[in-house]
């Protein structure tokens, strides 16, 4: 499915969107930041006061899912070890399942076979087996009590016991004193503090102050590491506008000082909207956005770490099949839109997505390379973001639309099959005609020979 076809459905041309940033009061009220990764002359001593930051280690929380595992340990989608923990907690679970199964089924099986006189001992036992099989399954042991079970109860256990690379690092005293420089000439330049951090993704970054990050990047690719480093500039949030100007004169900035950038930079951009992020609805803003065509503007589109979003729905739907479009238009049909929306996320992508979801902000990822002398190309992008951003936090805009857009990616091979549930969905039309469209289907469709039951779809005579 091609980006054209949703990005025709909302006026991207720049006037259009400089006219919504000037008009729209949602925008108002919206932050945006950035993080660029660079290349600049300098080098620090791997060596000297290196290794694991272990300071950054806590105890794992209750509600440790897959999700954070990957987002702790930055691990790509298709980790063998990751995949590994994976298996071995299922595994762990049907066990723990099969032994409740075991203790509870004598107890089951009269009910059975009370429900069920015709069927043989061995069948209702089997039936019995599997509906107490199902029951535990749905209240099946969380990810935290699978760890805890291990003895894994900290970050650094699972390091330990799935041989992650543990993501935080200490870098040595004088990355400081090769940035000093980068920051106290930035500084002069966006008018705010610039602070310089030894490691990575340091914890004590606080963007309160308003104040900017330089640190250390060891994922960026450098040619010569005797004269070059890799480094990364964080801004705080801040009103987009404002953004788009400050980040102007970053990459100004850069230019100046010879800063580089090839297909392992890359320049991430955030955006919330405070007090709302929970209603934004992720698949309305993937549909709408046209992340491929980005992807390949930047070319992007080919690299290990920023998968098309796209690309991953449409996957999922295709290997879902019935059931998810049955548990999709079911929540549609109740209204539920951002329920249904958020069925057709994918645990466990973590950061190796074009849109990444946060707690409270969304990580837009989709731009980088050689990105350093094309301002005007990511001015229209993040008005892109800002724009798709705005459509997906508010339930009622473009809903005809999107409800087009979502049933066509849903039903792409055409039947009319799905078009009443996605009309009742959209509001086209009432509950009294969708009732009375199904009974007139069924009553013209010919009597065939039965057949085994398709996955169930959504009642319009079920209350709501």
């Amino acid at each position: 499915m091609r980006a054209k076809e949703f990005l025709s459905e909302l006026n991207m041309a720049p006037g259009t969107l400089a006219k919504f940033a000037s008009t729209s009061p949602v925008i108002q009220h919206m932050k945006a930041g950035f993080e660029a990764e660079m290349i600049v002359l300098g080098k620090y001593d791997e060596g000297a006061g290196g290794g694991p930051d272990y300071d950054q280690d806590a105890t794992l929380s209750r509600n440790v899912d897959t999700d954070d595992v990957h987002l702790f340990f930055e691990l790509g989608r298709k980790d063998r070890m990751f995949i590994k923990m994976v298996g071995e907690y299922e595994e762990w679970v049907t066990e723990w399942a099969s032994g409740e199964v075991e203790n509870n089924i004598d107890d089951r099986i009269p009910f059975v076979q009370e429900k069920n006189p015709g069927l043989d001992e061995e069948s209702v036992r089997n039936k019995a087996w599997e509906e107490l099989f199902d029951e535990f399954m749905q209240d099946a042991p969380s990810l935290y009590e699978f760890f805890y079970d291990q003895g894994i109860k900290a970050w650094s256990d699972i390091a330990a016991a799935y041989n992650f690379d543990w993501p935080y690092m200490k870098r040595p005293d004088n990355f400081v004193d090769e940035a000093e420089t980068y920051s106290n000439s930035l500084q002069y330049t966006i008018g705010a503090t610039v602070k310089v951090l030894p490691s990575y993704h340091s914890e004590s970054k606080s963007f309160y102050s308003g104040d900017w990050y330089i640190e250390p990047d060891g994922s960026i690719k450098v040619t010569n590491s005797d004269e070059e480093m890799g480094i990364e500039v964080v801004s705080p949030p801040m009103h987009p506008i404002v953004m788009l100007q400050k980040l102007q004169k970053t990459l100004m900035w850069a230019r100046e000082n010879n800063a580089k950038t090839n297909n392992s930079t890359s320049l991430q951009v955030g955006i919330s909207l405070p007090g709302q992020s929970s209603n934004l609805d992720y698949v309305k803003l993937v549909l709408f956005l046209g992340d491929k065509y980005i992807l390949d503007r930047f070319g992007r589109a080919a690299g290990g770490y920023n998968a098309s979003s796209m690309d991953i729905l449409q996957r999922k739907i295709a290997y879902g099949g019935k059931n998810i479009n049955a548990s999709v238009l079911d929540q549609m049909k109740k209204g539920l839109t951002l329920a249904a929306s958020r069925s057709l996320l994918i645990p466990g992508e973590s950061k190796s997505v074009s849109v990444h979801m946060r707690p409270s902000y969304v990580e837009f990822r989709s731009m980088g390379s050689d990105y350093l002398s094309h301002f005007e190309a990511i001015q229209a992008t993040i008005m892109r973001y800002i724009r798709a951003y705005a459509v997906a936090s508010d339930p009622m805009a473009e809903r005809q639309e999107y409800f087009k857009k979502l049933s066509k990616m849903l039903n792409p091979s055409g039947s009319d099959q799905l078009v009443p549930f996605v009309q009742y969905a959209a509001g086209q039309i009432n509950k009294q005609s969708l009732v009375g469209e199904l009974k007139g289907r069924k009553q013209a469709s010919p009597v065939m020979p039965q057949a085994a039951p398709e996955p169930r779809l959504p009642s319009p005579e079920e209350d709501f």
